[in-house]
């Protein structure tokens, strides 16, 4: 496993790689394609690859054993869309000013990746459930196909019919997952299978039900699960969400490697920013404070015989 010790912006560095396997690979080269995978309030410290003590990642695990992982991978903002027009713009959010609740739009002058790509012959995809993908947000800028399918066993056949048609082009497909987001409901038996496991903590910390959206204090009532006041639950339905997502993950590998199309395919893995799960007094949430549960962010990237 490579390791990059370093702090990027790290969608400067996907710009620079794009730009790379698009223009300076031969000719007579198969034609390159980018798969983006991104997972909602994904924290870093919760992957097994990053040394969480769950195994919650066996499929994210084995993609950053074959490619590059990034231990100080930082987003620019803590919720998604000033992080998202981040990603796609390789702006900061000073620049873009996509800035809830003063603006939530990404104007058409900004330049995207997606419309980047697309000049340069690339089919583009974006698949999420996310609200920022509706028109009236302006994420939609250079992306040939866009759907908000849900749920995500749909969104992974959705994108892998999509890669399917266009597996002998360039493309871009952007797929960003939503089951790390609260509320956690991880279907069945991955809304189980951290439940009360070796790693529950033993004296059980009970938390209050609070009205405050940010989780100060306590469970917000948005994510609470009936009159479960249990910490240790809430990040067990977390986990077991991140797994599930995992399981998505593989899926998408899966199927690029039927299609024969892996080796000649970037893939990128990370998310717009993270969850607290009770540092500095907040819970089950994210947005409001800029602490490493936040920011500090999984970045994984693989190129086979390119990225080592």
């Amino acid at each position: 496993m490579g390791i990059a010790k370093r702090t990027v912006i790290y969608l400067v560095f996907l710009l620079w790689i794009t730009t790379v396997i698009s223009g300076c690979q031969p000719k007579t080269s198969p034609k390159s394609k980018v798969l983006f995978i991104t997972i909602d309030a994904l924290r870093a410290d919760h992957l097994s690859c990053y040394g969480y003590r769950r195994q919650t990642s066996p499929i994210i695990d084995t993609l950053a054993s074959q490619g590059t992982l990034f231990t100080q991978a930082i987003a620019q903002a803590s919720y998604t869309p000033p992080s998202v027009a981040s990603i796609l713009t390789s702006k900061y959010p000073y620049q873009h000013k996509v800035l809830f609740p003063v603006n939530s739009y990404l104007k058409e002058q900004f330049v995207t990746l997606a419309e980047i790509l697309k000049n340069h012959n690339y089919s583009t995809a974006a698949i999420t459930p996310n609200f920022i993908l509706e028109p009236q947000f302006g994420f939609r800028q250079g992306f040939d196909f866009c759907s908000m399918v849900t749920p995500e066993d749909k969104q992974t056949d959705v994108a892998l019919d999509w890669i399917k048609q266009h597996k002998n082009n360039s493309f871009f497909a952007w797929i960003h997952y939503m089951s790390a987001h609260a509320p956690y409901a991880p279907p069945a038996p991955y809304n189980k299978i951290f439940i009360n496991d070796d790693y529950s903590v033993q004296d059980k910390e009970s938390l209050k039900m609070v009205d405050d959206i940010t989780g100060l204090g306590g469970i917000p009532r948005h994510v609470a699960m009936g009159n479960i006041t249990d910490k240790d639950f809430y990040i067990s339905l977390y986990d077991g969400a991140i797994s599930f997502a995992d399981y998505q993950v593989g899926r998408l590998l899966k199927g690029i490697e039927e299609l024969g199309i892996a080796d000649n395919t970037l893939i990128i893995l990370s998310t717009d920013h993270g969850e607290a799960l009770g540092e500095h007094g907040y819970y089950f949430s994210h947005g409001h404070t800029l602490y490493d549960s936040l920011i500090r962010i999984p970045l994984i990237i693989k190129l086979h015989n390119i990225i080592p």
